[in-house]
């Protein structure tokens, strides 16, 4: 059992996730699976709760544990996924042995302001 790392690339929407997993998965060495998050909402049908913050706890779970099987087989799993900091411990309980990365895109006010309507304007 060749065991590698799930790294969470998080960070606010707009802030160029989607731009740093992309080159992340181009510069990559050895095997590599890359979880975009926003499909797993297509998995709801119907959701269990009104309140979406709820489902939203689901879909994490769900993606984090989709992780584990391509670690196990020895591959490095990105998931590319605005999660907050405080979903670690839950995650840490989810992935269990799996050595686990969390990675936070930060960009400039400017960079966010000119990705999508700034609300501060």
């Amino acid at each position: 059992q060749s065991t590698m790392s799930i790294t969470i690339l998080s960070g606010p929407v707009g802030a160029g996730g989607n731009f740093y997993s992309a080159r992340t998965l181009t510069d990559a060495n050895g095997r590599v699976s890359h979880i975009e998050g926003d499909t797993f909402w297509q998995f709801v049908a119907t959701a269990h709760s009104q309140d979406a913050r709820e489902v939203f706890q689901v879909i994490i779970r769900a993606m984090i544990a989709a992780a584990i099987p391509f670690s196990r087989a020895g591959y490095h799993v990105l998931i590319d996924f605005s999660i907050s900091p405080q979903f670690l411990p839950t995650a840490r309980k989810i992935v269990k042995e799996e050595a686990l990365n969390y990675v936070v895109v930060l960009p400039s006010f400017n960079v966010l302001c000119g990705t999508q309507p700034c609300r501060l304007r």
